[in-house]
């Protein structure tokens, strides 16, 4: 079920020129910290819920081991050339099933309703 907006797919390209990635630096180090003070145990992985371009995900990576989950082909694509390193899936985050436990994870504006 890939997603049908075009700016989240052929034109995926222009994400950088609207925002350079080094600007959510500070934000998701505000994540980084909360998640880290929070845990139980001291998290090892992150699935990054609704992860785009992988913007965030270069913080992300230098603290945990990210899987990255979007519906939007064209973003995955951006963010797996971009990180290669970093496992990304396709996929629609209400019914994605991966079998597997993640010590964290960081929801973005993808669970607010595509409706709204």
């Amino acid at each position: 079920m890939a997603s049908m907006w075009l700016a989240y797919n052929e034109l995926a390209w222009t994400e950088d020129l609207l925002a350079d990635p080094a600007e959510y630096d500070d934000e998701v180090e505000v994540y980084v910290d909360l998640i880290k003070r929070t845990a139980a145990e001291p998290p090892r992985t992150l699935l990054h819920l609704g992860s785009g371009a992988g913007g965030h995900d270069r913080v992300f990576k230098r603290h945990f081991a990210v899987t990255g989950v979007d519906l939007s082909l064209g973003m995955l694509n951006k963010a797996r050339a971009t990180h290669p390193d970093i496992e990304y899936l396709e996929g629609d985050i209400r019914t994605l099933r991966l079998n597997r436990q993640f010590d964290a994870g960081r929801p973005t504006a993808a669970l607010r309703s595509r409706d709204e």
